[in-house]
């Protein structure tokens, strides 16, 4: 992994802005997301998987 690597929400990869080293690794949306439906990140991957194959 390199450090353009970090630059991308690891959930949706979208750009993520104000990078350094104390930055979240998820977009602010996906943040949002994720605390709204009370999941955590593992859980909230497999969520968006599901309702991407079942919209579809």
């Amino acid at each position: 992994m390199n450090e353009k690597d970090f630059e991308k929400c690891e959930i949706c990869g979208a750009d993520l802005i104000g990078i350094g080293p104390d930055s979240p690794l998820y977009c602010e949306k996906c943040i949002a997301e994720m605390e709204k439906l009370s999941m955590s990140p593992e859980k909230y991957k497999q969520y968006r998987e599901i309702r991407e194959t079942m919209g579809k």
